[in-house]
């Protein structure tokens, strides 16, 4: 299904992706990719499934591994005059807040999440 062939000018999808994550997951074989493109549209979209197991670590802390492969993919789209959009089969329960990687721990709280510092109070 590789579209590389019919037109050098349009990246492998599925051989990028799989350059990009294959090195990440524990059981690689279980990795599969499908291409599916409207050349009417130039949009491209790419599904990528994995085990159970490995869906972490394709995701990654906070989404970063995910969010990297959108801009690689989406970059060799854009070198073609293409649009892609990557999806992988289980994402939302990983990194859409649902659970995912920060079951059971609280809210981050950092230096910013307050607008105002509080006075200070004083002891008489």
């Amino acid at each position: 299904m590789s579209s590389s062939l019919e037109n050098p000018a349009v990246p492998d999808y599925p051989a990028l992706v799989r350059f990009f994550l294959e090195p990440l997951l524990e059981a690689p074989d279980s990795l599969t990719v499908d291409c599916e493109s409207m050349p009417n549209r130039n949009r491209v979209w790419v599904r990528v499934a994995l085990a159970e197991g490995d869906r972490g670590r394709a995701v990654g802390r906070d989404g970063r591994t995910l969010q990297a492969l959108r801009a690689v993919v989406g970059q060799a789209a854009t070198v073609a005059g293409q649009r892609a959009t990557v999806e992988v089969y289980g994402e939302r329960s990983q990194s859409r807040g649902d659970g995912g990687d920060r079951a059971g721990r609280s809210p981050r709280r950092g230096p910013s999440s307050r607008s105002t510092p509080r006075p200070r109070r004083r002891d008489q």
